[in-house]
Formats: structure tokens, C-alpha cells, sequence
């Protein structure tokens, strides 16, 4: 019974031993714990907290437990930590979250794990809490995001369009300056394939250039254009083991740009090989380009036969007045350089050693970093024989001077006829140095602008913006505008001195002749705002020459755009002259002409310039070409202005045939 008695304490006494040395233990781990645990009850008081959870708030173990939340942290974040506690009491689970808290070093992120304990009721009875210190792993988190946000604000803060792929060619990443041009949120890109996005892409340059790239995981850049809406780009593209990363800017202006640039120059090549004059470019003595009228002139087969040559390769070895041809090539190029444009007579010969005598103009320019010469050049030689001629006219007439007083009557006719071939002779003189300046002086202007624009286009393009290449683009066009202008107002000019061109009229329908003219200046008038007033009938047909009429035409509304103030208007009138002829009007309201300048505009020697209300160059040669041409079908011209009010052109042509 004894025993039986003790085998019953034993059996009793035994499960609390074990139970107490097992809670021993485990409270000993947790004590040894260097991360922080405690007990806390629905009501927010501390139940248990180990020695390193109560390090952290400056205390022990003994001073914490029992004491409420809201009297160990600070009031808003008891506050916070109580929200969660009441949660797992009120859902029996467990959570586990990342919170900033206030202990005796400072303020500190703690991982914290808050676990429901039990009852046997299976109620919530305390809540256990393990918090780890992740201060200095949240640091770098924060850093990590901080530095993430910098990188996507400054991809998104560049001019160029990024995107970035994985290896399944899906979006991963993609900024601000490429989304504008996608048209779609960012949300309905990132994770989209890029060929499903944009199939038209599949099979062009950019598929095969993206798939080689990833294949050879080599960085490239390339320049395309997308069909589908005529852009081209050119593309950066960075490959690596998980996907592709692309920069493209968009170059379709540039790629305008350069279009224009080149057909430009095919314009110019053009003009320069249509000029009736021979023109050479030197450097120094030796020729580096001609036009065709140069290897006509020298009666050549082609230009390769002129290149390369010097002037004294085809000239004797002295001039007429017996200075050395080398010596007289020398001294001219020295005076051009430090004097400019120099005018000569130059003796050589052609290619079958026939002798002639040619005018050069000789003038320095600068071009592609060489200091070079534009040489125009004029076969005078039957001018020369003509002098000669004259020259001995004179003699003749010295020689008979007894015989010519004889007859006075005689005598006076030849002294009239002699004077008027001087005026005349001068008058050509005149007008060919006006013609020679115009071509040195207003030429070498625009070509200078023209080859200055080139030569930063050519040697700092890539450190340029689209901004500053489209400026530089529109000065291009402008000064090739302004050249060809000239050059055409010159040709025509000549060709009218040279009575190349003649009148053939033929009934004009003057009202489809106006409209077809503004038509060609339209854009000129919507860049200045300017509006075009029509006051006649437009039935109305004049008989005229068709190419002088619309010469005559697009010179005078030129010049009324070219003076109008933006904004303004011009007024175009067709009224009854007489009863042969009809006075067509032109009639501006801008910058007008001084009266003392009025008499001057029609004359060849005019040296009167002014510029546009927008700058725009003028060089004096239209309104010479309209009095000509008006003059060539037995029109008048007349001019009225009012310095600051504006100006009326007018002229008259003839009516059509049937109401002469």
C-alpha cells in the first residue's frame, strides 16, 4: 500500500517537475535572445519582456513589466502598435510588420512578429512579440529607393526616348519622353512584348538589329526610319544577360536637314554649271573646279583638262606691256588679298594656240578652311579688236582732219555719232561695272553666309540640338533663297542686255496670271500676315508676253511683301489706261521710299538699297528687270511712295487683240 502510495506521488509529482524545468529553459532561451521579446494583454500592459527588449527602452526587466504601452513609447507610436495588438486579438492571427519606434538610442526600425498565445478556451490570451533591429538593412533599402527614384527621374528628364526589355522582349522599364510618343498609359505598356505592341515592326531593321544585338550582347547604334509614320531615329542600344536597354532620338529634321542641304547643293552646281560666264575656283594659281563655260572658253574637251593646270600654263610668257605673266598672276593675287575684288585684262591663248584676250574678275572668298579664288572670266576679244578698230578710226579721222573741216556739216555729223557711240560706250561700261558689282559684292554675301553655315554644320553637327539645326537649316534656306534670286534676277537681266530674250505676245488671262503668282508667294504672305486685295474684273485678257508678264508680276509683289509691314495688306488694281492699254497696280502699305530716291530705282547705276520689314535682302536688280521688260512690250512704269506709308507700282500692257 506504501508503495502503492508513493508510486502514486511519483507519478503526480513527476509531469509538474518536468513542466517547470521545461518553462525554465524556454524562459531562459528567450532571456538569452539577442533580439527583443515580450508579452503584452488586450489591455496593452507588458506581461514579460526579456533583458535585450528591455535594454532597448533603458530599463529592466522587473521596472517594465506591468506598465502600458502608452507609458513606454511615444504617444503616436503607442498608438500605432496598439491598432496592431487589438487586430491579432480581434483575428487570432499572426502579424508580421516593418515600424519606426522610439528607444533609449534613438529612433530605430524593428521587424516586429506579433503571434497569438492561447488559451485553453482557444482565446487570444497574450500576444507574443519578437522585434529584430533592421535599422541599418532599412537604411539601405531607403538609400536603394532613393537612388532608384533619382535614376527614373533623370531617365525621365532626358530628351532621348528610353525603354528597357527583358530576354522575352517584354517592357520593363520605359520614361517620360518615350511615352509621349506612344500615345498609352505606362501601365498598358510595362509587361507588353514590343512585337505585339508594334508587329509593323516585325522583319524591318529594327527587328533584325535588336535580334543581332542580343545574340552578340555587343552595345550598336544605328539610324532608321519607322514606316508607318515617316520618323527616323537613331537608336542606342545596350545589351546584357537580362534584356536590352534603347535610347532613340528622333532626327527627322535633321534628316530634312540634310536633304535640303544636298539638294541645295545640286542647285547651286547646277547655276554654277549654267552660267554663261566661265567661272574657275583657285587655290592660289592652280584650278580646283570650272563650270562647262570655262572648258568651252579654253576650247577643252572636259574640266579634268583645266583642273590641276595654272593661267600661265595657257599664256605666253608676257603680257602687253611687257610685264612677265608669272610676276603679273603674283601681284594680282596679292592685291586681291589685301585689297578684295581685282579687275584685269588677261592675254592667253586657247587650247590650238589662238590668241585671246579675256576680263577677269578676280575675287579671294574663304571655304573649307582654304583661302581661295573665284575667277569670272569674259572673252573681250573681239571687244579689243572693236577698240582697235575705233582706235584707228580716230587716226583715220586725226590723219583727214583738213578734209573733214572741209564740210562741217560733215564734221559735226561724225562728232555726233562719235558722241554718242562714248555715251553709249559708257553707258555699257556702267552698266557692266554695275553688273560686275552686283555679282562680287551681293553674291559673295549670301554665298559667304551659305558657306559659314556649311562649315558649322559640318565640323560641330553632332554637339548641335534639333533647335539649333533647324535654325541653321532655315538660315540655309534662306540664304539659298536669296542667291537664287539673284542669280536668276542677273540672268534674265543679261539675257535681256544681250537681247536674248524677246517679246512674243499672245492673249493673257490677267486675273489666272495674278492668282497663279500668288499662289508661288503664298508662303511669304501667311508668314507676314499679309492679305492680298483684288479690285477688278476678272475676265479681263491683256496681250503680252506670257514669260515677261509673270516676271514682270512676281518682281513687283515680291517687293510689295517685301516692304509690307506683317499684318498689313496689299491692294492689287486693274483700270483703264487709255483706250490700247490697261494700268495694273501694286499698292503697299509699309516702309515706302524716300522722294529723293524715287528717280534712282529704275537705273542700272542705282546704288539705293533697303532691306525688308523682316530684314530680307534686296539687291536693286527687280524693279530694273520690270522696267525693261515693260519697256520690251511698250508698257510704261510708274511709281508713287510715301516714306512710311508705303508705295504703288504701276505699269501698263496692252488689252487683248480684238479691242485694239
Amino acid at each position: 500500500m506504501n508503495n502503492k502510495d508513493s508510486y502514486s506521488s511519483t507519478n503526480i509529482n513527476t509531469p509538474d517537475a518536468a513542466l517547470s524545468e521545461s518553462e525554465g529553459k524556454y524562459r531562459d532561451l528567450v532571456e538569452s535572445y539577442e533580439s527583443a521579446v515580450a508579452s503584452i494583454d488586450s489591455e496593452g500592459i507588458f506581461r514579460f519582456m526579456n533583458k535585450a527588449s528591455a535594454n532597448d527602452f533603458g530599463g529592466t526587466p522587473e521596472s517594465l513589466i506591468g506598465k502600458s504601452i502608452y507609458e513606454i513609447f511615444p504617444p503616436d507610436i503607442a498608438e500605432e502598435q496598439f491598432k496592431v495588438i487589438t487586430k491579432v486579438f480581434q483575428t487570432g492571427e499572426g502579424i508580421v510588420v516593418d515600424a519606426l519606434s522610439v528607444v533609449k538610442s534613438g529612433p530605430r526600425w524593428y521587424r516586429t512578429s506579433l503571434q497569438p498565445i492561447f488559451n485553453t478556451n482557444g482565446e487570444v490570451k497574450l500576444v507574443f512579440i519578437n522585434a529584430v533591429d533592421i535599422t541599418e538593412r532599412k537604411k539601405v533599402e531607403i538609400e536603394l529607393a532613393k537612388a532608384n527614384r533619382q535614376t527614373e527621374m533623370l531617365l525621365n528628364r532626358i530628351s532621348d526616348s528610353m525603354s528597357a526589355f527583358d530576354k522575352e522582349w517584354r517592357y520593363t522599364y520605359i520614361n517620360d519622353s518615350a511615352l509621349l510618343t506612344y500615345n498609352k498609359k505606362r501601365e498598358d505598356i510595362i509587361g507588353s512584348v514590343l512585337w505585339d505592341l508594334f508587329p509593323d515592326l516585325v522583319g524591318t531593321v529594327f527587328w533584325e538589329k535588336f535580334h543581332e544585338i542580343m545574340k552578340t550582347l555587343m552595345p550598336a547604334e544605328f539610324e532608321s526610319q519607322y514606316e508607318r509614320t515617316g520618323t527616323w531615329v537613331y537608336v542606342h542600344a545596350y545589351p546584357s544577360e537580362e534584356g536590352l536597354t534603347v535610347f532613340y532620338r528622333d532626327i527627322t529634321n535633321r534628316k530634312k536637314s540634310e536633304q535640303a542641304l544636298k539638294e541645295s547643293e545640286i542647285k547651286y552646281r547646277t547655276l554654277f554649271d549654267s552660267m554663261d560666264a566661265a567661272v574657275l575656283i583657285m587655290e592660289q594659281a592652280r584650278c580646283i573646279d570650272c563650270n562647262p563655260a570655262a572648258v568651252e572658253l579654253y576650247g577643252l574637251n572636259n574640266k579634268e583638262e583645266i583642273i590641276g593646270t595654272s593661267p600661265l600654263d595657257f599664256a605666253p610668257a608676257e603680257q602687253p606691256d611687257g610685264s612677265a605673266s608669272a610676276d603679273f598672276v603674283i601681284k594680282n593675287i596679292k592685291l586681291a588679298l589685301t585689297e578684295g575684288t581685282q579687275v584685269f585684262e588677261w592675254h592667253t591663248n586657247k587650247k590650238n594656240a589662238q590668241p585671246m584676250v579675256l576680263e577677269v574678275r578676280f575675287t579671294p572668298f574663304h571655304a573649307s578652311g582654304q583661302d581661295l579664288f573665284q575667277c569670272i572670266a569674259f572673252d573681250i576679244t573681239d571687244r579689243k579688236k572693236k577698240e582697235d578698230e575705233i582706235g584707228r578710226l580716230l587716226n583715220d579721222i586725226t590723219d583727214k582732219k583738213e578734209q573733214i573741216e572741209v564740210s562741217l556739216h560733215q564734221k559735226n555729223s561724225l562728232i555726233d555719232e562719235l558722241e554718242k557711240a562714248k555715251s553709249l560706250l559708257e553707258k555699257t561700261n556702267s552698266e557692266k561695272d554695275k553688273f560686275f558689282s552686283v555679282i562680287a559684292h551681293d553674291l559673295r554675301s549670301p554665298f559667304s553666309g551659305f558657306l559659314s553655315v556649311t562649315k558649322i554644320l559640318a565640323s560641330d553637327i553632332f554637339n548641335l540640338t534639333l533647335l539649333e539645326m533647324q535654325d541653321y537649316a532655315k538660315m540655309l534656306t534662306e540664304s539659298a533663297e536669296s542667291l537664287f534670286n539673284l542669280l536668276n534676277n542677273l540672268l534674265e537681266w543679261a539675257r535681256l542686255q544681250q537681247n536674248l530674250i524677246r517679246s512674243n505676245p499672245m492673249e493673257i488671262p490677267l486675273a489666272e496670271t495674278l492668282a497663279q503668282n500668288i499662289e508661288l508667294q503664298s508662303v511669304q504672305l501667311e508668314q507676314k500676315n499679309i492679305k492680298i486685295i483684288y479690285d477688278f474684273n476678272t475676265d479681263i485678257t491683256a496681250y503680252a508676253d506670257s514669260y515677261m508678264m509673270n516676271s514682270i508680276i512676281r518682281n513687283l509683289l515680291s517687293n510689295a511683301i517685301k516692304f509690307s509691314n506683317p499684318g498689313s495688306k496689299i491692294e492689287i488694281r486693274i483700270d483703264e489706261y487709255n483706250d490700247d492699254f490697261y494700268l495694273i497696280s501694286f499698292k503697299d502699305y509699309g516702309i515706302g521710299i524716300p522722294n529723293d530716291k524715287l528717280g534712282e530705282i529704275f537705273e542700272i547705276t542705282n546704288k539705293f538699297k533697303q532691306s525688308g520689314t523682316q530684314g530680307e535682302p534686296s539687291c536693286g536688280l527687280g524693279l530694273i528687270l520690270v522696267k525693261d521688260m515693260v519697256m520690251n512690250m511698250d508698257g510704261k512704269v510708274f511709281v508713287a511712295s510715301e516714306l512710311g506709308k508705303g508705295s504703288c507700282f504701276s505699269f501698263t500692257v496692252k488689252k487683248k487683240i480684238s479691242e485694239l
